[in-house]
């Protein structure tokens, strides 16, 4: 079996309740998801990308796009997300995982490869920056967070609540005391920990795509980018 050091996961579904059916909506020419696995792709620090979703039948049509687009595709439990990421940490045995929400397009390679560096550098159990907490002022939805996979087969093995299996991190938050979690400041040029990049409305998805049409030349564009053209436009 191929030695995975660090396996890039991407958790999506097509039963998003403000705004159903988001990741496949398109984006200058392309779905989300699609452009969520191009920047991936980006990433000097990933040795490989799976898409995480559910068994459910209206999420067969993520399974047909990450065949196309060359990434494999582990089906589990729709509520139980840790649960579907334990089944891909089995299929696997990488010694991290890397968990990107689908719906952040405006995920940046340089700081998802920033904050792995620093999680395997520092030895953590948990790391993250793609949330402004912990004062790392990062803008929402610019990076990842990443486990040791032990760590995710360690928790599935203790009694959990419905949250905690619905939101994988949120058992290591409940129990500080037991993990390592560590995080990093973000670069000046980007610390804006006001800005937002995850698409959970239409209006959301408007602002997306403003930033697309502004940016885009067919491949990734960094944060310190958008930075610079947002405030130029003076969007907020």
């Amino acid at each position: 079996m191929e030695m995975i050091k660090v396996l890039g996961c991407i958790q999506a579904r097509m039963g998003s309740r403000r705004l159903p059916g988001k990741v496949l909506k398109k984006i200058s020419g392309k779905s989300l998801i699609v452009h969520i696995i191009e920047r991936l792709r980006a990433c000097k620090t990933i040795d490989r990308i799976v898409l995480a979703t559910s068994k459910k039948e209206e999420d067969d049509l993520l399974e047909k796009v990450a065949c196309k687009n060359g990434i494999e595709c582990v089906r589990g439990s729709e509520q139980n997300v840790l649960k579907r990421f334990y089944d891909v940490v089995c299929l696997y045995w990488p010694h991290h995982i890397v968990r990107i929400c689908a719906d952040s397009p405006l995920i940046d390679p340089l700081e998802i490869d920033r904050i792995v560096r620093h999680h395997i550098r520092r030895d953590a159990d948990y790391s993250f920056n793609h949330i402004p907490e912990m004062n790392n002022s990062y803008p929402d939805g610019v990076g990842a967070e990443i486990f040791k996979s032990n760590v995710i087969a360690n928790i599935i093995r203790q009694k959990t609540t419905k949250a905690e299996q619905e939101h994988i991190n949120e058992y290591i938050w409940n129990h500080l005391d037991r993990f390592r979690i560590e995080t990093i400041a973000a670069p000046k040029s980007i610390a804006y920990p006001e800005y937002r990049f995850e698409v959970n409305t239409e209006d959301d998805l408007k602002f997306i795509r403003k930033i697309y049409n502004h940016l885009y030349e067919g491949k990734a564009f960094n944060t310190r980018s958008v930075i610079e053209y947002l405030k130029s436009q003076s969007v907020q």
